[in-house]
């Protein structure tokens, strides 16, 4: 198995485990929050941020995932009415390059919005928590997705030409 390999299953174990755990998190934070308000008459504060914290975190590790599965939202309704399969495979081509050219656009966002919240040093309310903790998990959703995008593409030339 090449060091590539390997390197995308620990990422991939990797991502499951901060999924999992975010997940965890957040159903023992509501609970929580729950609990103290309904039972104890109290609040738990500052729940909400590190809850929310951990919700983009799953979102975009999620989406990523996703992506990964080729289990992201697509309307293939093209396919359906379409018999010719030079028009399918052209048609299949042009939404995977599009869909690249959109996920890299967004990475180059990502990455400027990383910087400048970076460089403002912007942090929650109540933790004090760096917003840029916050602001990672979008460039990282963002990076898988684009990666897996040219993945899928290069797969999709490379079965056409065979």
């Amino acid at each position: 198995m090449s060091l590539l390999c390997r390197l995308n299953r620990l990422q991939l174990k990797g991502q499951a485990v901060l999924m999992v755990l975010a997940s965890v998190f957040i159903v023992i934070g509501v609970s929580a929050m729950a609990i103290m308000r309904y039972v104890f008459e109290s609040n738990l504060y500052g729940a909400e941020e590190i809850i929310l914290i951990s919700a983009f975190w799953i979102y975009f590790l999620g989406a990523g995932h996703a992506s990964y599965q080729r289990k992201h939202i697509c309307a293939e309704v093209f396919s359906v009415y379409c018999r010719s399969e030079t028009i399918k495979s052209a048609v299949k081509v042009l939404a995977e390059m599009i869909t690249l050219g959109l996920a890299a656009l967004y990475t180059y966002w990502a990455v400027e919005f990383v910087s400048r919240s970076f460089l403002e040093g912007g942090v929650t309310p109540v933790w004090r928590i760096p917003l840029v903790i916050v602001h990672v998990s979008i460039l990282i959703g963002f990076i898988l997705i684009t990666l897996y995008s040219a993945r899928d593409l290069k797969q999709t030339i490379k079965k056409i030409r065979s």
